[in-house]
């Protein structure tokens, strides 16, 4: 699994990261704990902003990737 991107949960605060299978394409999303590292967050994030192919398989699959950076900046403050 390789990480393709960032994405909300339904309720539209929880942040999720999107995987991608490199064997099968398969899609998966999963919460972002609060062990996660911010900074290898943020470098997802920064590159799937740039990652069309990324992007076309996460809108194909009707995930709504998040594009605000602030977003998942703002995940480091939540979890204190």
């Amino acid at each position: 699994m390789r990480p393709i991107g960032i994405t909300h949960k339904s309720d539209g605060v929880e942040l999720m990261l999107v995987h991608q299978c490199m064997s099968c394409g398969k899609i998966s999303k999963n919460r972002i704990a609060g062990d996660d590292n911010v900074a290898t967050l943020l470098a997802v994030f920064d590159i799937s902003l740039n990652d069309s192919e990324a992007q076309q398989v996460m809108r194909a699959q009707g995930i709504v990737a998040c594009v605000d950076r602030e977003d998942v900046e703002r995940f480091e403050h939540q979890r204190v």
